[in-house]
């Protein structure tokens, strides 16, 4: 059994995952109406595979031409959907950002910060990324603070912090602080199981707490609470984890990952909502 365990990488979140359940279980009920609130982050990569330019190009004009359909479908607000565009920087592309800067400012969408890298260090990655920002900005994307961007951030990989075992897809231990220094205010790498960059974190909103200059230090936080904040370091916002049901009999990883080979149904639905992943203080926010 541990054997098989260890194969899934499961051993870095059970913990969690059981503590993950005490802590459902004791939450308070929230009374009235919920809100349930869907984050759509998209590893949005249109050259996946290696593909060539015409391809990407195909791929991004689809989502323009298509995706404003969705219109007809609104919220308690009556906002249309809003897709989350992380980009990988590596991919850049002008009509890519050209093309998503449509679907943006028609409401559709924003384009946040993805990027794939191996051995780096924080020097040699801080001016990268700062340099992704200003290509960013000059199509229309990303906020500001001031002189500042304000961005979320997907680590390629999963990666984040140097999270792998065998070093691979970063290189930078303080990436955490790095990433809060060039304005990111949020990661929403995880959950990544059943890779090993997987945290001992699961189903929770937090804030990153401890020595954040070393590896893997997102494995330590305090759960974010209503009038609580912290200016000095980026808050970390997981993804739904669970072991659920699958079909009559079976049992599956619910990761929260949306792929062809794995569609949203409503019993993945129901999953994600129940796991009740939440601020402290604000249980009808879901």
């Amino acid at each position: 059994m541990l054997g098989r365990l260890r194969k899934k990488n499961l051993q870095y979140c059970l913990r969690d995952y059981a503590r993950h359940l005490v802590r459902r279980a004791r939450a308070p009920q929230a009374h009235g109406p919920r809100h349930i609130l869907f984050a759509l982050c998209d590893h949005y990569e249109p050259l996946w595979h290696g593909a060539p330019d015409d391809v990407g190009n195909a791929r991004v004009d689809a989502w323009a031409d298509h995706y404003p359909a969705l219109g007809e479908f609104r919220d308690s607000d009556g906002r249309p959907p809003r897709h989350g565009f992380f980009f990988p920087g590596e991919e850049y592309r002008p009509h890519f950002l050209d093309q998503l800067a449509k679907l943006a400012r028609a409401g559709f969408g924003e384009v946040e910060f993805h990027l794939h890298h191996d051995g780096d260090t924080a020097d040699s990655l801080a001016p990268r990324i700062a340099a992704h920002l200003q290509t960013f900005s000059e199509h229309g994307h990303l906020s500001r603070e001031g002189a500042s961007f304000r961005w979320a951030f997907i680590h390629g990989n999963w990666s984040l912090a140097n999270g792998r075992p065998d070093g691979k897809w970063c290189g930078v231990d303080d990436e955490l602080p790095m990433l809060h220094e060039l304005g990111c205010y949020v990661d929403l790498t995880f959950p990544s199981a059943p890779d090993p960059c997987q945290p001992d974190k699961v189903n929770q909103i937090y804030w990153p707490v401890g020595d954040l200059t070393k590896r893997r230090c997102y494995e330590n936080g305090e759960r974010a609470k209503v009038g609580v904040h912290h200016d000095d370091r980026l808050l970390m916002i997981t993804g739904p984890l669970a072991f659920a049901r699958k079909g009559s009999t079976g049992i599956r990883l619910e990761n929260g990952a949306i792929t062809g080979d794995d569609p949203p149904d409503a019993q993945r639905v129901a999953t994600w909502i129940n796991q009740g992943i939440h601020i402290e203080g604000r249980p009808e926010w879901v």
